[in-house]
């Protein structure tokens, strides 16, 4: 059980998937914040208003895909991972972006009897993760001067991370 308050948001049009998604998240957390939308206008809004410290989403909504989340993040230079649950599997759009590499992550929806285990690696890493997304906003940076030790940390945290998702 993970004693930190994280406040996660859960992207998901489909009620059912986002109650179950909650419901695990509060298995593994102990005193989570979570808030649940589906309409990228009330995403957007709690992103900005809450910032999350994660965001579970689906990838294909009924109005949209995970990849405007994820361009919105980036365009506001936020420091929040995203771990899509979907049932999208050999997707090249949304492949790139779901690396743990760029701080983001990726469970397949036919493993939701198991999301418990799938998430514990990403929420036992969370401030890991953000590393991640902070070191590639600083990249992005024109003039980007990032030292070779938080190179070594960032590889490192990369190499964690993705080793406890190989044992899940």
């Amino acid at each position: 059980m993970i004693d930190l308050s994280i406040k996660i948001l859960i992207v998901e049009d489909n009620p059912a998937d986002a109650e179950l998604i909650a419901y695990h998240t509060k298995k593994i957390v102990n005193s989570p914040v979570v808030h649940i939308t589906y309409k990228f206008e009330d995403t957007a809004k709690i992103i900005q208003i809450v910032e999350p410290d994660i965001i579970l989403s689906d990838y294909q909504l009924k109005s949209y895909n995970g990849l405007e989340i994820l361009h919105f993040i980036s365009e506001n230079q936020m420091v929040i991972p995203i771990v899509f649950i979907t049932g999208t599997v050999n997707n090249k759009e949304l492949a790139p972006h779901a690396k743990v590499k760029d701080g983001n992550g990726l469970i397949l929806k036919e493993h939701m009897s198991q999301l418990q285990s799938h998430l514990m690696p990403y929420l036992n890493n969370l401030q890991l993760l953000k590393f991640i997304k902070k070191m590639r906003i600083e990249e992005n940076k024109p003039n980007c001067s990032i030292s070779v030790e938080h190179r070594k940390k960032l590889e490192s945290a990369i190499q964690k991370i993705e080793s406890e998702l190989t044992n899940v």
